[in-house]
């Protein structure tokens, strides 16, 4: 899967905002009682990140995200899954901290000129909450080529999601499930990526009948507890168990 980074333009964007610096550290370099206060602050950095909405991390996704964010492999969205909204299957969206606010050179200079031209408020016409709007900008300055520091960043990202198919391919070397309950990584067009099941992700019907609900309870509680064994996995790897 290759597509738009859907996170930018959408409400469940989820950045650690004060990523611990200890983050950075190799883990080998770390005491047992080392990795306990990182993991527990890392926790609290968790805890206190909000999306647009002013809603927390789901509870049944977070300690994927700390157990990831640990390893250093930096998030940005995230969801438990729901039956009624969204795709139905948890997912962690991952890509490299410190994205640069311009992708594109005179991105911003062509933003601000249709905000101005249309009377509109700056961040509307960027995160295409006008859609029109945010496509006329689009077009002055799709064509002008990436700057120097989102290339650097996109090739970060390509490192993180090496080091996380690594990590899946450990967890999945003497482990057999079926393709749609199978761990995988989508890739986004700035080369972050996606981890979650391989599960259908088309949008789901927000007034599932019960035949229905039924089979999205039945699958989601299946992909979950696939996205915890990975999250066992790694919780386990990090301390050295």
């Amino acid at each position: 899967m290759s597509g738009e980074n859907p996170i930018p333009e959408s409400e469940i964007r989820t950045d650690l905002k004060s990523r611990p610096a200890e983050l950075e550290r190799p883990l080998a370099e770390l005491s047992r009682a080392e990795k306990e206060a990182l993991w527990k602050k890392t926790a609290t950095v968790v805890d206190q990140v909000i999306d647009a909405e002013k809603e927390p991390i789901d509870r049944g996704i977070k300690e994927t995200v700390i157990a990831l964010n640990v390893h250093n492999i930096n998030t940005s969205g995230s969801c438990e899954g729901h039956i009624n909204h969204g795709t139905g299957t948890p997912w962690v969206q991952i890509e490299a901290p410190g994205e640069p606010e311009e992708r594109y050179i005179g991105q911003n200079d062509a933003i601000q000129k249709i905000a101005e031209k249309h009377s509109l408020n700056f961040d509307d016409v960027k995160r295409g909450i006008d859609e029109k709007a945010h496509e006329e900008a689009s077009d002055i300055y799709s064509n002008n080529g990436e700057t120097s520091d989102f290339t650097k960043w996109r090739e970060q990202n390509r490192i993180m999601k090496q080091r996380v198919a690594e990590l899946l391919g450990e967890f999945y070397q003497d482990r057999e499930v079926s393709p749609d309950v199978h761990l995988m990584l989508d890739d986004y067009d700035d080369d972050s990526f996606r981890l979650n099941t391989g599960s259908d992700k088309k949008p789901i019907n927000e007034q599932p009948d019960d035949n229905q609900r039924r089979e999205l309870t039945q699958r989601l509680q299946r992909d979950q507890v696939e996205m915890t064994a990975f999250t066992e996995f790694l919780k386990k790897k990090y301390f050295g168990e």
